[in-house]
């Protein structure tokens, strides 16, 4: 998914996660465009990801689909080249590929954490 001025967010389908890493985490927020979010912790690692049970209309497509933040994962890749955390913040979401056209993005994410 892209986002004004963000670097690429990925939602990931949870049958392409390892759901036995993650468990459900206290706590919730909200976004004005896709509804309530609720979020996974991972063993150490917590509020590793998060998901929309029931996003609004318009995202109905990502529900339950699974978003890492990238500061708290211990690699990722897209298209086999290895992503990294937007610099300066650590709660964004986006991933930064080196080289990358501003219109070219991979959908195949892979996550280590």
């Amino acid at each position: 998914m892209l986002k004004t001025s963000h670097p690429p967010t990925y939602y990931i389908p949870p049958k392409d996660v390892d759901m036995q890493q993650l468990k459900p985490a206290s706590g919730s927020s909200y976004c004005e465009w896709k509804g309530s979010a609720s979020y996974y912790d991972a063993p150490g690692k917590p509020k590793i990801a998060w998901y929309y049970a029931k996003p609004s209309s318009s995202f109905k497509p990502i529900a339950n689909y699974i978003c890492f933040y990238p500061s708290k994962i211990d690699k990722a890749t897209v298209g086999g080249e290895t992503v990294t955390a937007q610099p300066g913040n650590a709660a964004t979401s986006g991933f930064c590929r080196f080289g990358l056209q501003s219109t070219t993005y991979s959908t195949q994410p892979s996550i280590a954490v």
